[in-house]
């Protein structure tokens, strides 16, 4: 039995056909619905980057505070984005939570899934930048390492290819 979705987003074009899909599960099933976003460590080129440009104090800054505030922001623009897509509809109260944290994707959502003790994993089948068709490396992470069923939902029905 279904009780608890954990819905994986990349916050991509696909999202709210994604999040559509979600809910109709959830309301077939009666289940509570989590959404989670893993924001990838900055790479290598990145950091250097920030290394030569930003003067000390605003690099101090950006450790103490700014990656945090980035993160707020993000999970209030994806809350905004559900209270826009969903106001009126009769199961939206069924989204538990939003969580919005930094991890590398595949170990974090395995983390995640048993943090909310949730019974099926809904993701896409590739993000914005993997090739139509194509299987994202970050969906075969995780249906290689989930605890529990995998729901991937295929892109390539939205976009016809």
């Amino acid at each position: 039995m279904i009780e608890r979705i954990l819905f994986v987003t990349d916050l991509g074009m696909f999202g709210p056909y994604l999040l559509k899909k979600v809910m109709e599960i959830a309301q077939q099933t009666n289940a509570a619905v989590d959404i989670l976003h893993v924001v990838e460590p900055m790479g290598v080129f990145a950091e250097s980057i920030l290394e030569i440009y930003l003067p000390e104090e605003d690099k101090a800054q950006l450790r103490r505070s700014g990656i945090d505030n980035v993160l707020s922001s993000i999970q209030a623009r994806v809350e905004d984005t559900i209270r826009t897509e969903y106001v009126g509809l009769e199961n939206s109260d069924q989204i538990s939570s939003v969580v919005v944290t930094r991890g590398e994707p595949a170990e974090t959502i395995c983390k995640q899934i048993l943090n909310t003790q949730a019974d099926l994993v809904v993701i896409g089948n590739h993000s914005q930048n993997t090739k139509q068709g194509a299987v994202g490396a970050v969906a075969v992470k995780i249906l290689q390492m989930s605890p529990i069923p995998v729901l991937m939902i295929p892109i390539h029905s939205v976009t016809g290819v």
